[in-house]
């Protein structure tokens, strides 16, 4: 599964916003999230075991990710720029 540029607005959207949200966009916004923290991309078999196929099936309704081999649709460069400005940037002595 990959998340798509709609994807990666709708989920800086709800991060920039402070207006309530239904319980609906919430989990969808928490899914989006979750794939952010992954890259972008995350296995197909992994979201499946999540149980969360309602939410699987929104957000391919929405287009806001894709199920596919192909990560060249992946908007790189965008997801990076959403990752930074969300999470900042991971400080280099966590990692060996």
């Amino acid at each position: 599964m990959v998340i798509t540029e709609a994807g990666v607005r709708f989920a800086k959207g709800c991060y920039c916003s402070s207006a309530r949200r239904p319980g609906p966009e919430i989990e969808l916004y928490g899914f989006l999230l979750k794939l952010l923290s992954f890259g972008g991309v995350i296995p197909l078999d992994v979201v499946r075991r999540w149980r969360r196929t309602e939410i699987l099936r929104k957000a391919s309704e929405g287009k806001f990710a894709v199920v596919t081999r192909d990560v060249r649709v992946l908007p790189k460069g965008v997801v990076e720029e959403v990752m930074m400005e969300i999470w900042g940037e991971c400080p280099k002595s966590i990692y060996v």
